[in-house]
């Protein structure tokens, strides 16, 4: 089983809002899952799905309501989904929103899977969860389902043109919320989650498609994604260049990776290295650019490279290379 799956922060923050809304402190429901709600707005900051289940299932204990993830889905904005909600809202039609969701799909969620297949005169969207996947709820299905009807009535003012809708889940207790929210006939315990849509509908022209925007959003999605797909060392290293100047502590950039030091530390541990050695690399080699470039005085190196003083980088020179900044300055080339 993925344990290490996880989902955009951002739906916390979607969570805690739609909380709120039952007045009820959604901050303090989500702080007691270990979530930083400073960061609930950071796009980079991701929660594993294993935690967000437990939450998702408090919420609906916290609101005693079956349907709270429609809720969440009123509470989505085009940010929660980093640049994949503008790109979506700025799609030609909805045949293309639905491929550039499938694209980007781990954006969202790790877990997500969502494909299309055509059924006579009919196209189904399914979003279902990948085999040997973490738990996940009912309602951040329906959250996810429901955000896709949303933000186009909100930000396009269009619903998505479906005609009926399948839901793996059971008949929730209010069944009549899902039945105004979606407004189409629902069929409750199918094998897949799949919105249908009439194929002579898909491709009719959304009024907020702007190629441009599409483009702009695609590369900021690459980048995103980019970022997400590199090696623990590069992200690690990443991290430490986000610190600096402060000191870059271990504690910090294990949080800045959404892991525990220990996590961090195993893992570290399975690629036969430490956070202290890749620490100490990554300044040995600054310092030794910095140097040869001659256009900082050791003061400055040091306070760059997140030292308290010049002593304490003085003394990590010498222990990385048997010489002072000073030597080594001095050495023939």
């Amino acid at each position: 089983m993925n344990q290490n799956a996880t989902t955009i922060g951002t739906w916390a923050h979607a969570i805690a809002r739609a909380l709120d809304s039952y007045g009820l402190d959604g901050l303090s429901i989500c702080q007691q899952f270990n979530i930083d709600t400073q960061r609930l707005t950071d796009p980079n900051y991701r929660i594993p799905v294993a935690t967000m289940t437990p939450l998702w299932r408090e919420a609906v204990n916290a609101s005693r309501d079956s349907a709270f993830g429609l809720r969440v889905a009123d509470n989505v904005s085009p940010t929660t989904f980093h640049a994949l909600g503008f790109a979506a809202l700025a799609s030609r039609d909805f045949q293309d929103v639905a491929k550039i969701i499938m694209s980007n799909t781990d954006v969202i969620s790790e877990v997500a899977q969502i494909g299309m297949e055509v059924k006579g005169q009919s196209l189904w969207l399914m979003v279902n969860i990948k085999p040997d996947s973490p738990e996940v709820s009912h309602e951040a299905l329906d959250a996810f389902i429901g955000s896709l009807i949303q933000m186009g009535r909100k930000f396009v003012g269009l619903d998505v043109p479906m005609a009926e809708l399948y839901l793996q889940r059971p008949k929730p207790e209010n069944h009549v919320a899902f039945d105004e929210f979606f407004k189409v006939p629902i069929y409750y315990d199918h094998p897949v989650n799949a919105l249908v849509c009439p194929l002579s509908v898909i491709n009719t022209l959304m009024p907020s498609y702007n190629p441009a925007l599409i483009e702009a959003n695609e590369k900021v999605l690459r980048e995103y994604k980019a970022t997400q797909n590199q090696s623990l060392t590069n992200r690690i290293i990443t991290a430490i260049e986000a610190l600096l100047p402060d000191e870059p502590a271990q504690a910090k950039v294990a949080e800045s990776l959404n892991m525990s030091v220990r996590k961090l530390q195993r893992a570290l541990e399975a690629e036969q290295t430490n956070y202290q050695a890749l620490l100490d690399d990554y300044r040995k080699q600054k310092a030794l650019g910095m140097l040869e470039e001659g256009k900082l005085s050791l003061k400055i190196i040091a306070f760059e490279l997140g030292f308290s003083n010049q002593s304490a980088f003085t003394r990590a020179f010498k222990r990385w290379t048997g010489n002072t900044p000073n030597q080594y300055l001095k050495k023939p080339s």
